[in-house]
């Protein structure tokens, strides 16, 4: 499927990048709505095959794990790369168990590496000084001894946070729309962005402090719909939408531990967006309740007995 969309677009991103051509954005690169399907599926088997390794030690599914990254970097999308590597954390933390002092180290080491690539890839992505003079960073900072590729995980957390705290103190809600509410922040953006303008649903926006942070939370934009009343249901909504994944994907199923890595890391990044609609993300779970009704059952093709 990704050599169907290299071909689609007769790019590889990564190619033009290291080439200094022009080439398609990561924003705009796929076959439209293959592409959301098709990283979500990869995202998926990224935890669920470093799960497996987890418990078989199988070298062989560890170098499928790996492989699995290929395509993220093929790419340059992040965003997989990222997830998936968060997530292998949570589901290595269920296997260890107890995490001893000397894992505590090398996760602190994985984590500084991890957050060093992020801002490396960045910087590559959209050009090296293109976020510093952007977002306006101070002198101090460019001539400290910190490294500048960690200024996109500073921007990453701290301007949502800020996008919400804009948007509670400049948006007035004057009329309640619970029906865009539900529309946008609750069901998966392939419906949402597909569906929103034929049925005229008004998707309402974030106050952002400049206009190129586009996140502000799991909670900045319900806000925009329902005033305060929109941060507290869609915190009971989401609540509500994990226990019942985890009663689909039970303990005894072979998907369980995959299932609540993914919504661990959906938890934790809420602090940028709402995740649990983003369709790279909330199609990993779909995937493992499917997988997880049919790993018992069997499929029994009968020949038809002709008279």
């Amino acid at each position: 499927m990704y050599f169907a969309e290299f071909l689609y677009e007769q790019d590889i991103p990564l190619l033009s990048t290291i080439l200094g051509r022009p080439g398609v954005s990561y924003r705009e690169f796929g076959i439209p709505l293959l592409h959301g399907v098709l990283i979500s599926f990869n995202s998926f088997l990224i935890a669920h095959s470093f799960a497996v390794y987890m418990s078989s030690k199988d070298r062989k599914v560890l170098l499928y794990y790996i492989l699995l990254y290929v395509p993220a970097l093929l790419i340059i999308n992040r965003s997989i790369i990222m997830f998936g590597v968060i997530t292998s954390v949570f589901i290595f933390l269920h296997f260890v168990g107890k995490v001893k002092f000397k894992n505590q180290l090398k996760l602190i080491l994985l984590a500084l590496v991890g957050l060093f690539c992020f801002g490396y890839v960045g910087n590559l992505r959209s050009g090296e000084e293109f976020i510093y003079t952007q977002s306006k960073v101070n002198k101090e900072f460019m001539e400290s001894s910190i490294p500048k590729e960690y200024y996109w995980t500073y921007l990453y957390v701290a301007s949502p946070l800020a996008n919400f705290q804009n948007t509670v103190n400049k948006k007035y809600v004057e009329e309640y729309d619970f029906t865009g509410f539900v529309f946008y922040e609750n069901l998966p953006r392939i419906i949402s962005k597909n569906l929103g303008e034929p049925l005229n649903i008004e998707r309402k926006d974030l106050v952002r402090i400049v206009p190129w942070l586009t996140v502000g939370t799991t909670y900045a934009r319900s806000y925009s719909y329902l005033g305060w009343g929109g941060p507290y249901l869609l915190f009971i909504a989401n609540l509500l939408v994990y226990f019942l994944i985890l009663f689909l994907v039970p303990k005894k199923s072979n998907y369980h531990v995959t299932t609540v890595a993914i919504l661990s890391v959906i938890v934790l990044l809420n602090i940028f967006t709402n995740m649990l609609i983003v369709t790279g993300i909330s199609f990993q779970l779909v995937y493992c309740i499917v997988f997880a009704f049919f790993q018992n059952k069997k499929i029994v093709y009968k020949k038809a007995i002709s008279n």
